[in-house]
């Protein structure tokens, strides 16, 4: 086992430490790898089993930023121990300019502004190092590198996105990228119809198992049904699914009769894919084959089990309808989840193993949805989201999104999952306006690459049944928040 130990000032700071299940290392490849952390005669140790070296990854507090996910250099072990807040200031830094170094290679220019955001970093970074005789002032310096680091980040981010978007307009006047949100799991209401058409050209039909076959053998598709006429009628391609969700919302109470017992639960969920898909046949275009199946621990089923099911349901439905696309959502795509877990693959190698595996799987949706505990991904920085689509990218298929982001912090009733929106983690309070920045950002920083192929919402309005608390697009009224008028206004800018 390796070891990394790391000093933090003040101390008192690890009083109020965020939780060691939320820290943990990673090698270069950047997939977490177990560790126990623990706080020995006031200092940070992680030990792991990375290797001699290994990436430190933590949520930190930052001014001005909130509290982020952020990661360290590679740190080779020793019993000395290392300042957090300068090896976490080295680590940022040290992305910044290597992603700098790289648009700049494909033609970026970045702005002054962003350049003085470098400069700024580095001066307070090299007093940081040359201070640590001296913890206040290093801890001091090492929090001003930190945040010039971060603010440079979201400003050559910015950058990029601008440049990158003028250069793929200047090919395209309107790009084809699909543009979408979850109709939830009612009926469309009539006075929908103008607003959801003026910002998406597509519409997500949550197919839901638990909504469809409540009994076992009972099933109930009028939502739906009307849904997929409503798509129909306005000329919106149409997503369905996800055929399976891995998580506990996602299958009907009376198959939990059947937990551990493998080969009836893959009878009973490929009759469901054969029901559902030959109902919808030639009507829904695009399937989500499974939801969370690289995270969601459905029925107890191991990593192994999960990737069959995958494979089983994927393959049904590919008889049934070999004409339709089919892809599958991976969610919390980082892999902070697998930290304190025995799986042997990260979010990408799982994946990556189905689309070797040569079934026709036509691409990858990622659900990036900040702000919400359990099982929401960890806020981080602009720049460390691109760089995550820039990964993914390299798997050589057409890549999707699903986003959510919460307009209030308060407690969602018609919040289906268990989860809640932490207080006095992100930069600023978690209300509309947030929301609406955070939207636009995300999505015109998506629209940007050419490799992503769809963006989702997570749903229309919270009045309605729906997964993410207070992600919404229209409030519980019908009235519509920021973020709607934002999206609105990329369609417009942006979108066939």
């Amino acid at each position: 086992m390796g070891e990394l130990r790391f000093a933090v000032h003040p101390p008192e700071l690890l009083d109020a430490f965020p939780g060691f299940d939320q820290t943990y290392v990673t090698g270069h490849d950047l997939v977490p790898s177990p560790s126990h952390c623990s706080i020995d005669n006031g200092q940070l140790v992680c030990r792991h089993s990375v290797g001699q070296s290994a990436v430190f990854v933590v949520p930190w507090r930052v001014e001005r930023f909130g509290k982020l996910l952020l990661r360290t250099a590679t740190l080779l072990d020793r019993t000395e121990p290392y300042q957090l807040q300068v090896e976490l200031a080295r680590g940022k830094l040290n992305q910044v300019r290597n992603q700098l170094a790289d648009w700049q290679s494909v033609g970026l220019a970045p702005s002054a502004e962003s350049r003085e955001s470098v400069e700024h970093a580095i001066r307070h970074f090299v007093r940081a190092v040359a201070h640590q005789d001296d913890p206040p002032t290093t801890a001091f310096e090492a929090g001003q590198a930190l945040s010039h680091a971060l603010e440079a980040a979201e400003r050559l981010t910015a950058d990029y996105t601008r440049q990158a978007l003028a250069a793929r307009h200047r090919q395209y006047p309107q790009f084809s990228t699909l543009l979408s949100c979850c109709l939830g799991h009612a009926a469309p209401q009539k006075k929908w119809g103008p607003s959801f058409l003026s910002a998406f050209n597509s519409a997500v039909v949550p197919i839901n198992w638990k909504h469809i076959e409540p009994h076992e053998g009972e099933y109930r598709w009028d939502a739906y049904d009307r849904q997929v006429k409503w798509c129909q009628k306005h000329r919106l391609i149409t997503r369905g699914g996800p055929l399976l969700d891995f998580g506990p919302e996602g299958i009907p109470d009376w198959l939990w009769l059947w937990e551990g017992d493998f080969d009836n639960v893959v009878s009973f969920v490929s009759d469901f894919t054969e029901t559902v898909v030959s109902r919808y046949l030639g009507k829904i275009r695009v399937w989500e084959v499974t939801n969370r199946a690289n995270s969601g621990d459905l029925l107890s089923f191991n990593e192994e089990q999960r990737l069959r099911l995958t494979v089983k349901i994927l393959e049904v439905a590919r008889q049934i309808d070999a004409e339709a696309q089919f892809v599958i959502r991976v969610d919390q795509p980082w892999g902070h989840y697998a930290a304190g877990r025995t799986d042997q693959l990260s979010p990408l190698d799982f994946a990556d193993a189905l689309l070797r595996a040569d079934l026709g799987l036509g691409g990858v949706d990622l659900e990036i949805s900040f702000g919400y505990s359990p099982g929401g991904a960890t806020p981080c920085d602009l720049m460390e989201v691109s760089r995550l689509l820039d990964r993914w990218s390299m798997l050589g298929v057409p890549l999707q999104l699903t986003l959510a982001f919460p307009s209030s912090e308060v407690p969602d009733p018609n919040a289906v999952r268990k989860v809640v929106v932490p207080p006095n983690v992100w930069r600023r309070a978690w209300d509309e306006q947030a929301q609406a920045d955070w939207l636009a950002e995300l999505v015109t920083l998506a629209l940007a690459k050419s490799t992503i192929q769809a963006i989702a919402w997570a749903h229309f309005c919270d009045a309605d049944e729906h997964d993410w608390p207070h992600a919404g697009l229209l409030r519980a009224d019908g009235t519509p928040k920021p973020a709607f008028d934002q999206l609105a206004r990329i369609r417009r800018e942006h979108l066939r």
